[in-house]
């Protein structure tokens, strides 16, 4: 069986893997076929990935209600009768894996798109706002602690992706004309 420490480890492995495999690999090769995958596209699809895998979460966490011994309630440990649901780890795995891919789409885009479009006299602050929603998004995390508890996770994993899913698309809709404004900074043109 696959150990539960190891789940912590598949986001930063990912990223690691697919940072330059994303750079140095899948955005030239859309570049030389003309396919315009600019900043804005990017972080649109992180939203998405975001979705797919708290949809993923969802859809694990039904499983898991779903199969005995325990089915609705997955309970505490007892030291005389330690019964789990049948469901190996390893079916988390696809989760973290588009937590991390969204990252690549929306973090790390969103830090070199604010750090090309600020004025050099302010990068040093807009990089320090951009993380600053990192400690915003903790905030909302620490804010979730009291619904992510069984039996309420398979609520809260499904109302995470729709919110992903729905930010997204506003995302989109409201930024999707940023690029033409900028491009020339943000991607050269392929020869």
């Amino acid at each position: 069986p696959l150990p539960n420490d190891i789940l912590q480890n598949i986001d930063p492995l990912v990223i690691v893997i697919f940072i330059p495999i994303f750079d140095k690999l899948i955005y030239p090769c859309l570049r030389r076929c003309r396919i315009r995958f600019a900043a804005i596209a990017r972080i649109t699809a992180g939203f998405f990935c975001v979705a797919i895998g708290m949809g993923w979460s969802a859809f694990i966490q039904y499983q898991i209600y779903n199969t005995g011994p325990n089915y609705d309630y997955v309970p505490k440990p007892d030291k005389n009768n330690q019964q789990y649901n049948d469901i190996t780890v390893a079916w988390q795995i696809p989760a973290y894996f588009f937590i991390a891919i969204s990252e690549i789409f929306a973090s790390v885009t969103g830090l070199e798109y604010a750090f090309i479009q600020a004025p050099p006299s302010m990068k040093s602050i807009v990089m320090s706002l951009f993380l600053f929603t990192s400690a915003i998004g903790s905030i909302l995390n620490i804010a979730l602690v009291p619904v992510s508890d069984d039996p309420d996770l398979l609520w809260m994993y499904t109302g995470l992706a729709i919110q992903a899913f729905i930010f997204g698309i506003l995302f989109y809709f409201i930024f999707r004309n940023d690029h033409k404004v900028h491009v020339e900074k943000e991607e050269p043109d392929p020869q």
